[in-house]
Formats: structure tokens, sequence, C-alpha cells
């Protein structure tokens, strides 16, 4: 993961931080699907690197995004809402988890239900791809309006 953190600042210098977010959670969010659709420890364990550097850039490109968006007198306030919508996804997504743990203990009867747990990762990490394509537009618009 420290590597992937490095690499994808780097890269996200010199090709764009949306355009290697956008394939970090794609890859990210690829790797939560094979544990959550497969429990052979033999097709997961490649896997594993490939989480873990889509992790890596997922973990540090979102604010490198931000931060370019933000106005220069509200850097503080915005901050703050990004370190607090960050804390309702910590606090949401352990109860999203417990709740399809719950509900799927049959069909992952040999999981106990755990395996529903990679599914609800998988399917957060997709739909933040939505959100990063609605800002992307943000990203348009505020380097039109500093040209200006």
């Amino acid at each position: 993961m420290l590597v992937a953190a490095a690499l994808s600042g780097k890269l996200g210098d010199s090709r764009g931080r949306g355009w290697v977010l956008r394939r970090a959670l794609t890859v990210y969010g690829a790797g939560m699907l094979v544990p959550f659709l497969v429990t052979n420890p033999w097709v997961i364990a490649p896997v594993v690197p490939l989480v873990a550097l889509g992790g890596g850039a997922v973990m540090s490109l979102p604010y490198a995004i931000l931060i370019p968006l933000m106005p220069d007198d509200e850097h503080g306030a915005l901050t703050g809402f990004y370190t607090l919508s960050r804390g309702f996804g910590i606090a949401l997504g352990p109860l999203l988890a417990g709740v399809a743990i719950s509900e799927l203990k049959g069909p992952f009867s040999a999981t106990q239900g755990y395996q529903a747990f990679w599914g609800v990762s998988a399917a957060a990490i997709f739909a933040s791809l939505f959100f990063l394509h609605k800002l992307s537009g943000e990203t348009s618009d505020r380097r039109r309006l500093t040209r200006a």
C-alpha cells in the first residue's frame, strides 16, 4: 500500500489524479469482488497485491483532488467537512456489512455470511466512481473559472 500511495501521487501528477483514481477504484472494487464470489484461498491470494495497490491509491488521492476545488478562504471548513464525511463512511460501512452478513448467512453458509462483507465493500467502492465522475466536471469548471 505504501508503494502504491507514493506511485499514485507521482502518476497522478503526470496523468491526472482523477484518471489514476478512476482506475485504482476499478481495480480495488474488482479485487473486493473476488472474495465475495469465491472462497478458495488459491484464487484469492493472487488478487491481494492488486487490492493493496488499489487501496493505497484510493487512500492517498481523494484529498489531492479536493484541494484545488476549495476556495482559498475555506480550506479549514471544507477539510472538516471532508473528514466528517469520511467518518460517516467509517461508521456506516460496518453497519451495512453487519446487515449483509446477517441477511446472507444462508447463501454464504460456508463463511457464516461473512463473505458478504466483501460485496458491501465492492459496492461502496463502485458507487464512489459515480461521485468521482461528478467531481470531474467540477474540476473542469474550476480550471475554466481560474483562467477567466
